[in-house]
């Protein structure tokens, strides 16, 4: 199974030299004690995976399968499919949005 939960994300510039929050990986915890190298790539213009894409050290799918939200791990799966849960999402920010507009005072 390939669940997360929110404490398993972090933020790092190691992917896209912005930060950006992904599902921790070897490729990203590989990154943790080389802060130094890190931000000397970024002041060079240079984003580290993308380098390391190039060199053959780092794969594609060690970026895409693993972006997420922090919020990815308080989805919780209880055999619904991903459009179950999305339309269940949706319907929570309609709910939310509705009874915002009521706060608005009128002016």
């Amino acid at each position: 199974t390939w669940a997360a939960t929110s404490d398993e994300t972090a933020r790092t510039e190691v992917y896209t030299g912005r930060p950006c929050r992904l599902r921790r990986s070897d490729y990203m915890r590989s990154w943790a004690p080389r802060e130094a190298e890190l931000r000397e790539f970024l002041s060079q213009g240079v984003i580290p995976w993308v380098q390391d894409i190039k060199e053959g050290r780092a794969k594609m799918y060690e970026f895409h399968t693993n972006l997420m939200g922090q919020i990815a791990g308080a989805i919780t799966n209880d055999g619904d499919t991903a459009e179950e849960i999305v339309l269940a999402t949706i319907r929570d920010a309609i709910t939310v949005m509705e009874q915002n507009t009521k706060l608005i005072s009128r002016l």
